[in-house]
């Protein structure tokens, strides 16, 4: 997002929060790519550090790699979602030059999702009732059932005392990752 965005959201905050409530079905696609891709660049860290892991060094022990293999073998499916939700997100269009991800767009979540199902009686104040339900493209739909599926197994990589090291060492960052 540029800073356009956020001032937009901003002014959103300050005087039409509604618009934010009706919106935030819509950001579900971009949330479930960002999870789905720090998934993915931690195994892949851990990979690389992995094949070049020392004798001695208790975050890449045997143990600890049987771990992070299992775990890996455990998340593969939400992995091997993420062009294809990228893919949904960006509407199929794919930006050359080697770039990668998804990319938001003004207007993206209009263009993405379905006629939205709620319509709010009053523009200031739209209902529970009336925001209950919004449709989610098929691929954003199946990457939220698997992501609710693999939780347990996502929270276990991300509390593994190796890929907290990591983390802690700046060797995964994933705070310059997310595309969206």
């Amino acid at each position: 997002m540029t800073g356009k965005s956020t001032l937009q959201k901003q002014f959103q905050l300050l005087y039409a929060q509604q618009t934010l409530e009706i919106e935030r079905p819509t950001w579900r696609p971009a949330v479930y790519f960002n999870i789905i891709k720090a998934v993915r660049m931690i195994l892949s860290e851990l990979e690389y550090e992995f094949s070049a892991r020392t004798s001695g060094d208790p975050h890449t022990s045997d143990e600890v790699v049987s771990e992070i293999i299992r775990l890996r073998t455990a998340l593969l499916p939400i992995v091997a979602m993420e062009d294809a939700l990228t893919s949904e997100i960006n509407g199929g269009v794919s930006i050359p030059g080697g770039r990668n991800g998804g990319f938001v767009r003004s207007g993206w979540q209009k263009l993405r999702s379905e006629k939205p199902s709620y319509q709010s009686q009053s523009p200031e104040s739209p209902t529970d009732e009336s925001m209950s339900f919004v449709k989610l493209p098929e691929t954003a739909s199946l990457a939220a059932k698997a992501i609710s599926r693999s939780a347990m197994d996502i929270k276990a990589l991300w509390q593994h005392p190796t890929v907290q090291h990591f983390v802690d060492n700046k060797t995964i960052r994933l705070d310059e990752s997310a595309a969206l």
